[in-house]
């Protein structure tokens, strides 16, 4: 039953870690892997080395999760593509933080006159 690739996708599709108890060959399906790693990005832990390796895989699970990261192959952690994506979410995510403290700042000096 495990290797269903319908029954797989719909459990990824409910509860991504799900991919931890799936067959090796589901586990090296791009379309349940992006399945699961679109769910949470931390599911890549459970994919395949070849899909830990795919870069279209590495993206989706980055989008979902950054430190997803850490579960993709040595050569995605190093790409180019990858360390891009990965820089400019965290600078998105850095002036998120930056506009919630000015925010936060004007608050108090608002209620404090």
């Amino acid at each position: 039953m495990k290797n269903e690739k319908e029954v797989v996708l719909a459990a990824v599709e409910q509860n991504a870690y799900a991919l931890e108890y799936a067959s090796e060959g589901m586990k090296n399906e791009k379309e349940v892997v992006l399945a699961a790693v679109k769910q949470n990005g931390d599911a890549l832990e459970y994919a395949s080395e070849g899909m830990k390796n795919d870069k279209k895989v590495v993206l989706a699970a980055l989008a979902q999760n950054g430190n997803a990261l850490q579960f993709a192959s040595e050569e995605m952690q190093n790409d180019k593509e990858v360390n891009e994506v990965m820089l400019a979410a965290a600078s998105k995510f850095t002036q998120t933080i930056l506009n919630l403290n000015l925010l936060a700042l004007k608050y108090s000096i608002h209620n404090s006159s």
